[in-house]
């Protein structure tokens, strides 16, 4: 029985493949690090390739994390229907509050361009300025309504705070409200030093403060704070990148269609 709707994805498979984790650095936000350094320094590797140095790791920003149109060719070749961007670490929150809020805004401009352009294979979360939690719900609210962009990605701590701390109810008030999705990405844990050799951070520290922030989320004290109306339509803990050649990573099968790059474990 046809149904009348063709569920036959763009690369021809019986479902259409969307990738969720992957991410994207707008061209405006590396040049706004660049021409005006602060907690994250940018130099470049020998490719000409730029390096995100910040507190702790750093981030190699390869041709796909900032060149969309590459992006979507890369796709088209593997057979990639969608992908719902995000910005990954270091995110805007280890900026001063300030800064923070003019970089999320930059970010969440530029990502709903391309869902705007692009918008058949590009939806986006939200980067928040998540170290002013007042800020973070207006910006959410401004991306849900005037944006029209689906949610945002949250990190599994924010300088250490957890997510589940009070002090941002207020973004989930408004997650809740509009019916928003809430992705949580790893960063570094609490913790974190006694992670520093054999790609212990990646390999256990983010599955745990993942698992952490989502179990304090739903937990009875949080969850049973926002059951009225829509509510948040859901809070999902991300998978960690597995290897450093990120292979693996996503559904995708190179860094050059998102997955983020990474420098080699001190020790192996």
């Amino acid at each position: 029985m046809s149904t009348g709707v063709n569920i036959l994805g763009t690369g021809g498979s019986a479902m259409p493949i969307i990738d969720i984790h992957n991410h994207f650095y707008p061209p405006a936000y590396l040049e706004a690090l660049a021409s005006h350094p602060g907690n994250v320094q940018v130099t470049r590797d020998g490719e000409g390739n730029p390096l995100l140095h910040y507190p702790g790791d750093y981030n190699i920003a390869v041709r796909g994390h900032r060149d969309i149109a590459y992006r979507e060719q890369v796709l088209t070749e593997h057979g990639v229907d969608r992908q719902v961007l995000s910005m990954t670490t270091p995110g805007t929150h280890v900026e001063r509050p300030e800064r923070a809020r003019a970089l999320a805004t930059l970010v969440n401009d530029a990502f709903a361009q391309v869902a705007a352009e692009r918008g058949r294979r590009f939806s986006a979360l939200a980067t928040l300025p998540l170290n002013d939690a007042a800020a973070s719900a207006a910006e959410l609210e401004r991306c849900l309504t005037q944006l029209g962009l689906p949610g945002a990605m949250l990190f599994s701590n924010v300088n250490g705070v957890a997510l589940a701390d009070r002090r941002f109810w207020p973004v989930y008030e408004v997650a809740n409200e509009r019916g928003a999705f809430l992705y949580i990405h790893p960063t570094s844990p609490v913790g974190v030093e006694a992670m520093t050799e054999y790609w212990l951070m990646p390999l256990v520290g983010f599955l745990f403060d993942t698992t952490l922030a989502a179990a304090h989320l739903v937990s009875p004290g949080s969850s049973s704070a926002f059951r009225a109306s829509n509510g948040c339509s859901a809070i999902w803990a991300g998978r960690f990148h597995t290897w450093p050649s990120d292979s693996t990573a996503g559904s995708t099968p190179s860094a050059s269609a998102g997955s983020t790059s990474r420098g080699p474990p001190a020790n192996t």
